[in-house]
């Protein structure tokens, strides 16, 4: 079949040729073969060798199993032991074809038949070979009754190798056949048919099943004085004879005929012997078997119908009374359902003819399908199948499983707990739907252990958890949630009246997190007491972070449970944090105490920011310097809310409401807080519930506010102005007149100012006119008219109509008047009119300072035809309030805070509308666009740069603009933008100007004006009298550069122009240290390179980075791999590249590069080698080996083409005009080319040849 394989395996083949090798290792199968399987195969033809020879395989291992050949057909000794020889006969027969089906690890191959001589593989002419059985059935005193054998053969077995079979059974004398049975190898009867022959034997034929069988006779000896005759009695039962006889007497020994029978609406299941036979418990008679007595008949019936008996198949439940199917008629399925414990579902799979295995869940016996065809008759018991279903598992983010009580939640901690769970419930999703009170569930588990932590993600969707009760002592991790890992988050979740008493790590919501990598916030502790030995906090006892970093994980916190550790670290929101995560917006006023207690955190506090405590609650507490002490009423008049909603700025949140003693979490009852100023006016008083002797008041929205106004002796308030301060929206209000007058609005959502405008009083009447603008009143009458001195002017109660006009309103040259307003001088109103059907949409910029008179043209409002849809109007833009802060445009929303974001593709107007910008004040670095960059006009701004990146804002796809030339002389050791684990990626356009004086001392890796830049561009700047001393990864305009993935170039070095000199180890070169994946183009570097390994005049080391039209000239010192570009590349181009100066190193040392070679792309299992085309190099070069005027040593290089060199090359080994060495392999199976390439300078070598082009 072969003559060697390797790893394989080979079966059920077969060889009937001889086999010679002239040399060795001969074989009726395979020649040789390693570590391969070998099985049931056969051979019959000769092997012959001088070497190594078997039937099967020369040299075989126990890997060949179930193989025989011919004996005697090995010519010479063998060495074959595992393979089986039998004789021809054995072949012939079908011996070999039934074990070649059947012994290989007790399996049935069924694949081979039987021909004249040997095996062949079945088929329709060939059956499988199968072994028939023979068997006599003897009584006890019986020593013989017959023989029963197949055609043609005496013995008791043997293979059955012929479509259609004979069985030959003949009695002894003295005895006659009782029963010949016939059953293949599953029990199950042959059909077969029975011929009495003249010498007493019958013949009994079929036809082959392809099963083994067992035919078992089983003989009786003729009695003696037994009757010729005997009698039959046949009970039809209701029954009637359709086809056959039923005779009443037969003759002894004969066989009867059953006859055909039957009985509307039944099926005969058969006949029994006996008047009363019960045929669940005997079996049916058999016709094949000899008459030796009287017999009774009886017909036994089963009804044309199924009737089946549906068992839940669960504890405790009971089936139902059978259901009735016709036969011939369609199953109907049952549906029933099952109850399950909380958080659980029992899916039910169908019903089954066996019961399920309750230990494993597995499936057993047939399904039972809907509309399957009634086939059966009789009784039948289907078992339902269940399918154990986890609620909690079957949610997402937008479908969350939602918890509504006690009972729920406790399932969700056993679940956890017990591992029940797939990874913790790791990003599935729980909601809660209902305050819960725990008072019924004590004492309560925590969610989550070490062995089994929680991982999926938890919304309390701002309800309460009251009354959680822990006294474990003994046992660390404790909380409402014990330990959370990983993807696992909680939020928007309060507890009231807790009461936990634990070991270590023991918290309100979370006794430890660990790893987590989602931001918690908006969790809240309102009172009760937890205590433990360590890392005990309000909020969370302990949160460690091992492998991730997320910054500002724990916001929006509050605490006011009094908070107790006897040993370690105490915080009103966390015992202990690790310094990779900050705690941010938090305040805690309940009662600290512990030896290590943080008002805040009790460890890890240094990048705390905006948190506040109660003066009150912890002493000289050692997260001091990141949270502000503040006494209790900072937390009850609502200034805390304001302040930790960043109130006063223009990007502030809405996360906090106040509660009675101290901010809880703003909700639709509970609005945000807004500040209340007031301004009193000269001649008069203006008093304000809850203000006091304060000028201003913190008040939640929609509070309602009254103000009382006391003008002065002979003076009036002729307005009382409440102006939102940051739209300019004057406030609704509501006026009650008189010598006190009595003001009352609600506070909006948003800060206001409240501004009396006092008047003299006056006497006499002013004149109110209206002017109409082309309208008319109809038939109400015009209300111009004389007013008493000031007096509240009213709104007229009809407005006046102009055809194919909407009235807007009343106004006074371009405001909107003020019908509060008392008048103290003569008044005319005009009407506004807007085109009939229209809607007004007005762009309200919502900025301080911003006046709606200036309001540029493109915002100007817009009259919109019902469900149309607005002109959206360019983005607008604010300056920077300072230059490190700028203001970000979010959108036009429908509130000036809040409210939803207009989508002007989408959204119809349908009434009057105002539309409101909305504002992020952003850091200034991360506002830059390609349109507007960010501006960098001052040294200062250029090391505010350097601290943000390094603090970890890469500012990936921000844009950056040097405005002006900037001189760093008094900066003795500039400190790079980007380190090694915080590059910058963002766009740096040196717009022409010049850096200079840049001087770095301090030895350090990743040494340049950026010291790691990624995926960044850097363009059109100088660095003029560079000084830089660094490590590693050392360059003028960057330490190292490249892309983070292996796609293709994606970062980019460009126009650039350095002189100077650097120094450093490894990595060092005159634009960059390193790069990788980038594009250095148009750059040029005048000056000295010094270093080690990798030194290069305009980069140490490059993969897959392409030099285009870049030079170097001055002075490249190192020791390996020195070149006036690169000290080293890996791949791709160096066109137009030129070199002058002076190149001087030890090993590998080249005028263009030290070294080339090709890039090796594992992802893609692909190799790039360098392209260098139009390259010069005019500097000297000196080494000692591999030194070429383009490379010193090069390895599957691509292409050159067009490259010249000048200069001296001198070096003691492998010295050559362009390369000192190229080691050619075959990358991609490319050839190497070079072409129109020249060597004009001196080539000296003092140890071997000198070449022209190289070795």
């Amino acid at each position: 079949m072969a003559g060697q394989i390797v790893s394989s395996e080979v079966s059920n083949n077969y060889n009937i040729g001889n086999i010679n090798a002239s040399k060795q290792n001969a074989g009726g199968i395979l020649g040789k073969y390693s570590d391969s399987k070998l099985s049931s195969c056969y051979n019959v033809g000769n092997i012959e060798s001088i070497g190594s020879k078997g039937g099967i395989v020369p040299s075989a291992s126990s890997n060949v199993l179930n193989c025989y050949f011919l004996e005697n057909c090995l010519v010479g000794p063998t060495d074959a032991k595992y393979a089986i020889s039998k004789p021809s006969d054995s072949f012939s027969i079908g011996e070999v074809a039934y074990l070649l089906n059947t012994q290989v690890e007790g399996n049935r191959s069924d694949i081979w038949g039987q021909d004249k001589e040997y095996p062949v593989f079945a088929d329709n002419e060939h059956p499988l070979v199968c072994k028939a059985v023979l068997k006599i059935n003897k009584a006890e005193e019986q020593t013989t009754g017959g023989s029963v054998m197949l055609e043609n053969s005496t013995e008791s077995g043997q293979y059955l190798v012929k479509k259609n079979l004979t069985v030959r059974v003949k009695p002894d004398e003295g005895f006659f056949l009782k029963l010949l049975s016939l059953n293949d190898g599953n029990g199950n009867k042959v059909n077969k048919s029975r011929e009495d022959q003249s010498d007493g034997s019958i013949i009994f034929t079929f036809e082959n099943p392809g099963k083994d069988i067992t035919a078992e006779a089983t003989f009786e000896k003729k009695g003696e004085n037994v009757p010729d005759e005997l009698n039959i009695i046949w009970d039809l039962n209701g029954g009637t004879v359709t086809k056959g006889t039923m005779p009443k007497r037969i003759k002894y020994g004969a066989v009867l005929k059953e006859p055909s029978v039957e009985k509307k609406g039944y099926t005969l299941m058969g006949w029994y012997v006996g008047e009363n036979p019960q045929p669940e418990k005997e079996q049916s008679y058999d016709f094949d078997s000899v008459v030796t007595g009287n017999l009774t008949l009886t017909a036994i019936w089963c009804e044309d119908a199924l009737y089946v008996t549906f068992d839940p198949n669960y504890d405790g439940a009971e089936s139902e009374e059978p259901t009735r199917f016709a036969f011939g008629g369609k199953f109907q399925l049952k549906e029933i359902s099952r109850p399950a414990p909380e958080g659980m579902e029992y899916k039910m799979l169908g019903w089954y003819t066996e019961k399920q295995d309750k230990q494993t869940g597995t499936v057993k016996g047939t399904k039972w399908e809907k509309d399957q065809e009634i086939t059966q008759r009789g009784n039948l018991t289907l078992y339902a199948a269940w399918e154990n279903v986890d609620l909690f598992e079957n949610n997402t983010i937008e479908n969350p499983f939602i918890i509504k009580n006690a009972e729920t939640l406790k399932a969700l901690a056993d679940k956890v707990n017990n591992g029940n769970t797939k990874d913790g419930y790791n990003c599935k999703y729980f909601k809660l739907g209902e305050d819960i009170d725990l008072k019924e569930i004590q004492p309560w588990t925590p969610i989550g252990t070490a062995e089994h932590p929680f991982q999926g993600y938890f919304d309390g969707d701002y309800h309460i958890i009251s009354n959680l009760n822990i006294n474990n002592p003994e046992q660390d991790n404790q909380g409402l949630f014990g330990y959370v890992l990983g993807n696992g988050q909680i939020r928007n979740l309060c507890l009231e009246d807790v009461n936990i008493h634990g070991k270590s790590n023991v918290g309100g919501i979370i006794g430890k997190m660990e790893d987590c990598i989602h931001s918690f916030k908006n969790l809240g502790v309102i009172s009760g007491t937890i205590s433990g030995t360590a890392n005990v906090g309000g909020i969370i006892g302990s949160a460690i972070q091992k492998n991730y970093n997320c910054k500002e994980p724990y916001t929006l916190m509050f605490n006011s449970a009094n908070i107790t550790a006897s040993s370690g670290a105490v915080g009103g929101i966390a015992g202990s944090i690790n310094t990779k995560n900050t705690a941010n917006g938090c305040f805690n006023t309940g009662k600290i105490s512990g030896e290590h207690a943080g008002a805040v955190s009790g460890t890890g506090y240094a990048g705390n920011s905006d948190c506040y405590y109660l003066d009150t609650s912890v002493t000289n507490p050692v997260d001091r310097e990141s949270a502000q002490a503040k006494n209790a009423e900072f937390f009850k008049n609502g200034e805390a809310a304001y302040t930790l909603d960043h109130g006063s700025q223009l990007a502030r949140t809405e996360y906090w409401s106040q509660g009675e003693s101290f901010p809880i979490f703003a909700d639709s009852e509970n609005k945000a807080v807004y500040k209340l100023s007031l301004t009193q006016g000269e001649n008069g008083t203006i008093t304000i519930s809850g203000l006091n002797d304060k000028s201003f008041r913190y008040v939640k929205a929609n509070t309602k506010v009254d103000v009382t106004v006391s003008a002065d002796n002979n003076w009036l308030l002729k307005q009382l102005k409440v102006t939102e301060i940051k739209t300019g929206k004057a406030v609704e209000t509501q006026i009650k007149a008189g010598r006190i007058t009595q003001v009352s609005f609600n506070m909006p959502t948003a800060n206001v100012y409240i501004t009396p405008i006092f008047a003299p009083k006056g006497e006499g009447n002013l004149n109110i006119k209206y002017d109409l603008d082309g309208g008319a009143w109809g038939d109400y009458t015009d209300p111009s008219a004389q007013i008493p001195f000031g007096t509240v002017l009213k709104q007229p109660s009809v407005n006046p109509q102009k055809t194919g006009y909407d009235f807007r309103g009343w106004y006074v040259g371009n405001q909107k008047y003020n019908f509060t307003e008392a008048v103290t001088e003569d008044v005319t109103l005009t009407a506004k009119w807007s085109t009939h059907g229209k809607f007004i949409v007005s762009f309200n910029l919502n900025r301080e300072g911003w006046s709606k008179e200036e309001i540029p043209e493109q915002f100007k409002d817009q009259e919109i035809e019902p469900n149309g849809k607005v002109n959206k109007p360019e983005n607008p833009k604010w300056v920077y309030k300072d230059k490190h802060t700028a203001y970000k445009f979010l959108g036009w929303y429908t509130e000036p805070v809040g409210g939803k974001v207009w989508d002007f593709s989408s959204n119809v107007i349908k009434e009057d509308t105002v539309l409101y910008a909305q504002w992020k004040e952003v850091d200034a670095m991360s506002a830059g666009t390609l349109e507007e960059p960010c501006i960098i006009d001052s040294v200062e701004m250029l090391q505010y740069l350097a601290e943000c990146v390094n603090e970890g804002n890469s500012y990936k796809g921000c844009y950056f603009c040097l405005m002006s030339d900037l001189d760093l002389k008094d900066i003795p050791s500039w400190t790079p933008i980007g380190t090694e684990s915080a590059p910058f990626s963002g766009h740096f356009d040196g717009n022409g100007h010049v850096i200079q004086n840049l001087t770095i001392s301090e030895k350090t890796d990743y040494a340049g004006l950026f010291g790691n830049i990624s995926f960044a561009e850097v363009k059109n700047l100088t660095l003029n009298e560079v000084k830089i001393e660094g490590g590693n990864y050392v360059g003028g305009i960057a330490g190292k550069a490249e892309e983070s993935s292996q796609d293709g170039l994606c970062g980019s070095l460009l126009n650039l122009r350095v002189d100077g000199t650097i120094t450093g180890t490894n990595q060092v070169g005159g634009i960059a240290g390193a790069i990788g994946g980038v594009s250095l183009s148009s750059s040029n570097f005048s000056g000295t390179v010094k270093g080690t390994n990798q030194v290069g005049g305009l980069t140490g080391a490059a993969g897959k980075s392409d030099f285009l039209g870049s030079n170097f000239s001055g002075t490249v010192t190192g020791a390996n791999q020195v070149g006036g570009i690169a000290g080293e590349t890996y791949g791709g181009k160096l066109n137009d590249c030129k070199v002058s100066g002076s190149i001087k190193g030890e090993d590998k040392v080249g005028g263009i590069s030290g070294k080339i070679s090709f890039y090796e792309n594992k992802q893609q299992v692909e190799n790039y080698g360098a392209n260098i085309e139009n390259c010069s190099n005019e500097a000297n070069v000196a080494g000692s080996n591999y030194v070429g005027g383009l490379a010193g040593y090069g390895e599957d290089i691509r292409n050159v083409y067009k490259v010249y060199n000048q200069g001296t090359i001198s070096g003691q080994d492998l010295t050559g005009g362009l390369l000192g060495r190229l080691s050619q392999g075959a990358v991609n199976e490319k050839e190497f080319i070079v072409s129109l390439c020249y060597n004009t300078g001196k080539v000296k070598s003092t140890a071997s040849e000198a070449k022209g082009v190289g070795d």
